[in-house]
């Protein structure tokens, strides 16, 4: 490469990766604030540099007062957790104070794996952001324009739909308290801060999936522009073979974005498996309650109510967020191989060679899995949300029925306590 084309290379580069970094330095310091993202001045950089004993220690320092306000923030989930299970849980039927258990364990189990795991795994960030960098900088040569300015507008977009959510839910929850500071704080350390973690956390996937969601598209579309490309000889012979070297540097970059999605939803795999049990027994309570308070509607709190249509709203929403963004990226992939299948070069230039990179690519994306999977155990596709409003529907009959046969009992005068239930 010569000098000047150098200089060109660094230039462009050095753009994208400010480009990159003003779109998603909101997200990350919002997710600071709120222990969802590590503080390190250092994970953004895209350049080895050797900072100075000042400014190392001014990080370290940094790392150390983050760490302190994770761990107050936790100490503080933990505690009210415990005094709203002592003060009010113990009151409701066995069957309900198993469930609310769960949900206060799952919860607390989501702000310790996105507290930690964000920690822990503090190198992934500039890992992914050098990987986006690279991707981009090899598809330029084909003509593309990373969509950061998109990705900006897209966390802007969501975080205001964040905020707004959980401003009404603080609202409803400081009326449904009879605005009484201890009680509120109590509600909102219990059960808003954590879903506000957690929804930090997802939204950070869910961009991660649109920027190589783009970058997969950009491949598709420039694949649709090649092969409506119909040059006459003596040309087709220089077509073919720029042809056959375009589909195979996109074949290796496409493979590069499949590899760097499955190591996404590597890194949230856990998390995403206990979100997907935190919001089915949330969810599972939530209707439940609904269905007490219509069966009861004469004596139902409007605040409660309003809550709980908010609370149902919020955890199907982070499934089907988890599920949708993951669903289209699997969408685009899979539409790589339609668009190789028909071709029209594949027809007009029939020369082994380009009939076998195109195959070669074929072959590549057929032995990809289809779907992105959390550890193995999910796939994260559409048909998983009929699978779970299944599940949620038959346990939402089961606690009905439990629900009847307790009152029946109780009209009965025969003592119900959880050892009837067993």
């Amino acid at each position: 490469m010569m000098c000047g084309e150098r200089n060109i290379f660094i230039k462009y580069k050095t753009r994208i990766e400010k480009n990159l970094l003003s779109s998603v330095s909101l997200l990350i310091l919002i997710c600071q604030i709120f222990c969802a993202a590590p503080v390190n001045g250092d994970f953004f950089t895209f350049k080895v540099n050797q900072p100075g004993k000042l400014s190392r220690f001014g990080g370290f320092m940094k790392s150390v007062l983050h760490s302190i306000w994770c761990i107050v923030v936790l100490g503080c989930i933990v505690t009210s957790t415990y005094f709203q299970n002592k003060e009010f849980d113990h009151q409701m039927d066995v069957i309900q104070r198993a469930l609310y258990m769960g949900e206060y364990v799952f919860g607390t189990i989501n702000v310790i794996i996105i507290i930690l795991g964000c920690q822990w795994q503090r190198l992934q960030y500039g890992y992914h952001m050098r990987r986006v960098v690279d991707v981009a900088l090899r598809l330029h040569r084909f003509g593309f324009t990373p969509k950061f300015e998109e990705l900006k507008i897209f966390f802007r977009r969501w975080i205001f739909i964040f905020g707004i959510f959980f401003i009404i839910v603080g609202f409803i929850d400081l009326m449904y308290n009879e605005i009484i500071p201890k009680s509120f704080f109590r509600s909102t350390t219990v059960y808003t801060i954590p879903n506000v973690i957690s929804c930090l956390a997802i939204l950070q996937l869910a961009g991660l999936l649109f920027l190589h969601r783009s970058m997969i598209a950009f491949i598709n579309d420039h694949l649709m522009d090649l092969d409506g490309v119909s040059p006459v000889t003596p040309t087709s012979i220089t077509f073919t073979m720029e042809a056959i070297e375009t589909i195979e540097s996109l074949r290796k970059i496409h493979h590069d974005i499949a590899h760097m999605a499955d190591v996404i939803i590597s890194n949230f795999g856990i998390l995403i498996l206990t979100t997907f049990t935190a919001c089915f027994l949330i969810l599972s309570i939530q209707l439940f309650a609904l269905y007490q308070m219509f069966d009861n509607y004469e004596n139902t709190n409007f605040f409660l109510l309003t809550y709980t249509f908010l609370w149902i709203f919020l955890h199907g929403g982070k499934i089907v967020l988890i599920v949708y963004f993951s669903s289209c990226f699997a969408k685009e992939k899979l539409r790589t191989g339609m668009v190789l299948h028909h071709m029209e070069i594949r027809r007009q230039f029939q020369t082994d060679a380009l009939r076998n990179v195109i195959n070669k690519f074929s072959l590549q994306i057929l032995h990809e899995s289809k779907h992105l999977s959390a550890c193995g155990i999910i796939d994260l596709d559409l048909s998983l949300l009929s699978t779970i409003t299944g599940s949620l529907t038959t346990y939402l009959v089961i606690l009905i029925q439990f629900d009847v046969s307790a009152k029946q009992m109780k009209s009965c005068n025969v003592p119900s306590d959880g050892t009837n239930f067993a």
